[in-house]
């Protein structure tokens, strides 16, 4: 090609470089331009807005939130970041003006000759150069590749633009992200107080604050770097010439491949970073519209618990106009049956997660990269983080709204359970007084039980739907609550994989936090000193005045002494007790016919069934029953002999009179199987039978000879066990004595301890029949818990205890578990019974002390014989001890008045009362008796 051509190919080149440059600033300046724009637009409405959280605490507040200031604050400037795509714009200029370089290499030729003249007019000579003067010296053309050498230059300049387009993108990368920051901080702000956390005001206008100093950085960042796109294509055409001059100088070839590796690299990383962000600005969104989604889905589970409280108390209604419109003496009741069914915590809690969780699987992505806001050009070591979103929403639900969302459905379903239990109590309690009433409808009495529990069962009706309480307030608190707390715990989540855990704390001014922890430690330190010091102060004095090292304050001394009777000891009020027809019905002092009221002896219940299995085997089988009287020994023999041995032929006898001869024993058999005395072993031996004695504790007197009858009982027993099965009742002290005299035990398979009942078995069996009388209960606080110092220790230690839990406790202590003596107690620490409800006296531990000082070693021998007797008459006292009339007479008299003792109500002698089996068996402990 001739030299002539040289400068019109090279004006053609400069044009058109200039042009696609020019295109390329154009754009660049444009998408930056369209940015900033957005961001100044959404910081204006941001810096009108209203930021104070107003959040109500109910699930319109997180709608508020989604919907609301979502769109203003997230999807608005998203969906107009959509619009402008300026990110997107930024690459595809750099990309096109990149590939457009081998277009415009075509402009030129791969060799040209060059006149001297004609290089000097085409470059752009700065100064006055070594080498500007040699081509002036120098006449002769110059041969250049002229393709290859621009090429290589083009390259070169590509990796120093690649800088500053990295930057401009790196850039926008952060302001496009920086779009999100006000959404954030509102929505975990209004998000931790619908937790249940405190939010601090200052904080949000400070977060708004440092957001518009970013903004305005930005800018400036931006207008410098359009600024440097300008020196970079002056800097372009100085290259040129220093090429073109320097004429054939070759790159290798291992060069221009790692220099367009370089490149590719670079825009790589770059489009990849785009494609990260674009997918964590649609996370944002998803995850708003979740948590719309959310919302909907709580406010349907709200509605589910409104409507089973709508037909709850429905149902109510229907049971309490039958009882008032149905007559009591109709022969056939039908009670209206029951019609809602109660959803459980655990299934509402799982049906709840499940849709929530279904819901977040349908629109939040499995996994998606991190976006590196740390360097304007790829590194060797890749920094992107992986965010597993599903994951994280599906552990924070797991996690921390589970247990927030079962909590509110539990307290709605305890609250619709008394509904449903009072509403079957009342059924129960109208029921058992119509039995009643059907069972003897010409007594008095009997009608009043029925008119009691008919009232009662409305009474109760009427009580339960005053009280009952609307739980949607605090289903929708706790939902909400569970809502905010999960979306919150999932965005820090998110968060923390993305920056990093002490990045992130670092970004949210952690320390604020630890701060303000500090001082509420310190604040509760205080607090717990001065509670401290005034207690050790308390021991101080104490310890010093018991040593003797310091006199008390003050001696005072009692004008008056008296002795203090078991009734006072035990807190109980004189004199009979005013309670309605069917309570006392209800705990009347008599064995147990019916089944239902026999609470905790399963295992007993089991022991005697395997034993009838052995005895039909054809094995030796007999059953001894022991216990302490009023245990239940008789009520369990009742419902056994109908439940367990019904289809036996039963034969059931109890020894009233003293019986220590074998020919008593003989003539008492005989007289209770109309038999002749003669025929007693054969009888027994001929067909299969059932023998139930009770109070066997009858048949012996300790002292010489007294033991005659029991043995030939004994005897017998053994002899005809294969054949008739044998069941004796006794107490256990008597027990205890004769397994050491007579051996008793090695005559008996099986037996049955009376006495285990446990505490929960005593309170079931107490608020069993309770409950059947259509009366509420009202348990008095002990003194200790008006003491609020008391209280707050209590709590902090965990042992704080309701009233109810420690009058049974008290209960079951003073009555060593025995049911006659707890029945007896339970009705004389009735208080009174007013408006259907049944108040109780406050439960208290008696002191026995000065009771059980007085009480010698002759009165603790007295009181362990009528023990291990059942009873003793003033005679049988005399025979045992070896007393006078006179003495065993005085030695009553004193028992009497001091209340430990009274006569038998259905035997001769006089027992230990039920209530004073406490204070005895502590005597009987102290002297080794038992």
């Amino acid at each position: 090609m001739g030299t002539s051509d040289f400068p019109e190919i090279w004006k053609t080149f400069a044009n058109e470089l200039d042009t696609r440059y020019r295109r390329l600033y154009s754009e660049i300046e444009a998408s930056w331009n369209s940015l900033d724009t957005l961001l100044q637009k959404h910081a204006e409405k941001i810096s009108s807005e209203d930021w104070k959280n107003r959040s109500e605490g109910n699930l319109d507040s997180i709608l508020d939130l989604a919907k609301k200031k979502g769109s203003l604050f997230l999807f608005e400037p998203l969906f107009s970041l959509k619009k402008a795509r300026p990110q997107e714009r930024a690459l595809h200029a750099i990309d096109s003006f990149q590939s457009g370089i081998e277009d415009i290499l075509r402009l030129l030729p791969k060799s040209i000759v060059v006149s001297r003249s004609d290089l000097e007019g085409c470059l752009d000579w700065k100064g006055n150069s070594f080498r500007h003067i040699l081509l002036r010296l120098s006449q002769k053309p110059v041969t250049l590749n002229l393709r290859s050498i621009v090429h290589q230059v083009l390259l070169e300049h590509s990796a120093v633009r690649a800088k500053l387009d990295g930057r401009m993108l790196l850039l926008q990368a952060r302001a496009t992200l920086s779009l999100l920051i006000p959404w954030q901080f509102m929505r975990n702000d209004t998000l931790r107080t619908l937790g249940g956390n405190q939010s601090d005001p200052q904080n949000l206008l400070d977060a708004r604050f440092d957001w518009l100093r970013m903004l305005s950085a930005f800018k400036t960042t931006g207008t410098r770097l359009l600024t440097s796109y300008g020196i970079w294509k002056g800097n372009l055409s100085g290259r040129f010439t220093s090429a073109l001059l320097a004429g054939d100088r070759r790159l290798s070839a291992q060069r221009i491949d790692r220099t367009t590796n370089r490149w590719q690299n670079c825009f790589r990383y770059w489009a990849g970073r785009q494609r990260v962000l674009v997918a964590q600005l649609e996370l944002e969104t998803t995850s708003g519209h979740l948590l719309e989604t959310a919302a909907g889905i709580s406010r349907e589970s709200l509605s589910s618990v409104d409507e089973e409280h709508a037909q709850l108390l429905s149902e109510l209604d229907k049971v309490s106009k039958w009882l008032e419109d149905n007559p009591v003496h109709q022969s056939d009741i039908t009670f209206p049956p029951p019609e809602a069914r109660l959803v459980s915590s655990d299934d509402r809690t799982l049906e709840w997660m499940q849709k929530l969780e279904a819901s977040g699987r349908k629109v939040l992505p499995v996994q998606l990269e991190s976006v590196d806001l740390r360097r304007a050009l790829p590194w060797r070591r890749k920094y992107l983080k992986s965010i597993a979103a599903e994951a994280c929403f599906v552990k924070s639900l797991s996690d921390i709204g589970r247990g927030i969302a079962f909590n509110g459905y539990s307290e709605a379903v305890e609250g619709h359970r008394a509904i449903v239990r009072e509403i079957e109590r009342a059924r129960e309690v109208a029921a058992y007084s119509i039995e009643v009433g059907r069972s003897d409808s010409q007594d008095e009495e009997s009608r009043q039980v029925v008119r009691d529990g008919i009232t009662n069962a409305l009474s109760l009706l009427a009580y339960q739907k005053k009280s009952v309480t609307d739980y949607h307030p605090v289903v929708e608190h706790r939902l909400t609550e569970a809502v905010a707390s999960t979306f919150f715990q999932f965005h820090i989540r998110t968060e923390e994989s993305r920056l990093g855990f002490f990045t992130y704390f670092a970004r949210q001014k952690s320390h604020q936090a630890v701060r303000s922890g500090a001082q509420a430690t310190l604040s509760r330190i205080k607090t717990g000193s001065v509670w401290l010091r005034d207690r050790i102060a308390q021991l101080n004095r104490f310890l010093l005045i018991k040593f003797g090292w310091s006199p008390p304050s003050a001696v005072s001394l009692e004008p008056v002494t008296r002795r203090e009777y078991l009734g006072e000891l035990l807190n109980l009020k004189a004199g009979p007790r005013e309670l309605p027809a069917i309570y006392r019905r209800l705990f009347r002092l008599a064995p147990v016919e019916d089944q239902r009221f026999l609470v905790g002896r399963e295992a007993e219940m089991a022991a005697a069934a395997q034993a009838r299995r052995l005895w039909e085997e054809g094995r030796s089988v007999a059953i001894l029953v022991a216990g302490a009287r009023g245990s239940g020994k008789t009520s369990f023999l009742n419902c056994a002999c109908s439940a367990v041995f019904g289809d036996i032929p039963i034969v059931s006898g109890q020894f009233g009179q003293r019986i220590t001869t074998a020919q008593s024993m003989h003539a008492f058999l005989s007289s209770l199987v109309q038999t002749d005395v003669r025929e007693l072993d054969r009888y027994f031996k001929s067909d299969r039978r059932l023998v139930v004695l009770e109070e066997v504790e009858r048949t012996f007197l300790r002292c010489v000879g007294g033991f005659q009858g029991l043995k030939a009982l004994l005897s017998l027993i053994s002899t005809t066990s294969r054949n008739t099965l044998w069941v004796l009742s006794l107490n256990e002290t008597a027990l205890r004595f004769l397994t050491r005299i007579v051996a008793m035990e090695e005559y008996f398979s099986h037996r049955i301890n009376a006495m285990a009942v446990s505490p929960p078995h005593l309170r079931n069996a107490i608020l069993l029949r309770h409950n059947l009388s259509g009366l509420r209960l009202h348990f008095a606080e002990p003194p200790s818990f008006r003491d609020t110092r008391n209280k707050r220790v209590r709590q902090l230690f965990g042992f704080d205890r309701d009233t109810e839990q420690i009058f049974f406790e008290s209960l079951y202590s003073q009555s060593e578990g025995i049911f006659r003596s707890a029945f007896e107690l339970w009705q004389q620490s009735v208080d009174r019974v007013e408006g259907g409800v049944l108040y109780m006296l406050n439960p208290t531990v008696p002191d026995y002390e000065k009771m059980i000082s007085k009480l010698t070693l002759e009165d603790a021998f007295m009181l362990h014989a009528i023990l291990q007797h059942g009873s003793l008459t003033t005679e049988e006292i005399s025979q045992v001890f070896d007393y006078g009339l006179e003495k065993s007479n005085s030695r009553i008299e004193k028992m009497i008045a001091w209340e430990i003792i009274e006569p038998d109500p259905n035997n001769p002698g006089f027992r230990i009362r039920p209530e004073a089996g406490r204070v005895v068996r502590e005597v009987l402990y102290r002297q080794n008796l038992l």
